[in-house]
């Protein structure tokens, strides 16, 4: 495949987009999951396309690294969140209606994400600045070490620091 201009915000979408279709079909069909199919991820792929052609600055490499691995995190987020209600659509389709009444009143299921985010409420600060980079906003290390003015090896050792302290304080739902 034939590697797109240096600077992609030069062109017009639809052309980055004709590049790049093959690739990003590739991925979703690599990536795709019963659950999530691939044209769910071929959107994301786009989505993360579009983004990386507005975001792209040269220091950050070529564009084709920049643009595979954006693309691929996007798509994994995409599987990720499609992913949990999946399976809670299949439990409650396999209960009976007299398991269903019972069941539906003894759980909740955003549960567990109420419990990280009262756990991501009450870190200190910079531990939950790196937990909304990391995890949230999806930035790489490199990334967020540029973001918070610290080297990519001092946001490993606070990541590794947040998810030792999450382990420990959240139990099971690290497990």
């Amino acid at each position: 495949m034939s590697t797109p201009a240096a600077n992609p915000s030069s062109q017009s979408f639809q052309v980055l987009a004709k590049q790049w279709a093959r690739e990003i079909a590739a991925t979703a069909r690599a990536l795709a999951t019963p659950s999530c199919p691939a044209s769910d991820l071929e959107q994301a792929g786009l989505i993360a396309l579009w983004r990386a052609a507005l975001t792209f600055r040269s220091r950050r490499g070529p564009f084709d690294h920049y643009f595979r691995r954006a693309m691929k995190r996007s798509m994994k987020r995409e599987r990720e969140r499609v992913a949990p209600f999946t399976v809670a659509q299949h439990d409650v389709i396999s209960l009976s209606d007299e398991e269903l009444e019972k069941v539906s009143y003894e759980i909740d299921p955003f549960s567990d994400a109420k419990a990280v985010a009262e756990w991501v409420d009450h870190l200190p600060a910079r531990l939950a600045q790196i937990f909304d980079l990391l995890y949230r906003q999806g930035y790489t290390q490199v990334e967020a070490g540029g973001i918070m003015g610290v080297t990519q090896g001092r946001v490993a050792q606070l990541r590794a620091r947040l998810l030792g302290r999450g382990r420990v304080e959240l139990g099971e739902l690290a497990a």
